[in-house]
């Protein structure tokens, strides 16, 4: 049989391998359901934006095209070219025009700041 003592100790370093493992791994589970909610939530404003365009609520569009902007590393074209249809189609031409600018920058700035 084992000695008492010894399952004690050996327990105690297993309860302390598990909470250091816990600690460990906390962060990246956060960090992981962090991602899936920001992918599942621009999937969520695009939809929306493209709802709102088909009911022709042109400041729903654009509302929820600005839903998009936040973090938005994948796709960074997408929310500024859905908030300028939704502007462009309210009659808001200025800033319509500045959105579809920002969303595909012109061959000439990038070009330039590439080289210098």
């Amino acid at each position: 049989m084992t000695d008492p003592t010894t399952l004690l100790r050996v327990n105690r370093r297993r309860r302390r391998v598990r909470r250091i493992i816990l600690i460990a791994a906390t962060p990246l589970a956060i960090a992981a359901l962090a991602l899936c909610g920001k992918l599942l939530s621009m999937y969520a404003f695009a939809h929306q934006s493209a709802a709102a365009y088909a009911a022709e609520d042109f400041a729903g569009t654009t509302q929820a095209a600005r839903g998009q902007q936040v973090l938005n590393w994948f796709e960074p074209y997408k929310a500024p070219f859905n908030v300028g249809v939704g502007l462009a189609d309210a009659g808001e031409l200025v800033g319509a025009r500045a959105a579809f600018e920002e969303s595909s920058p012109s061959p000439r700035a990038s070009s330039s700041a590439s080289c210098g």
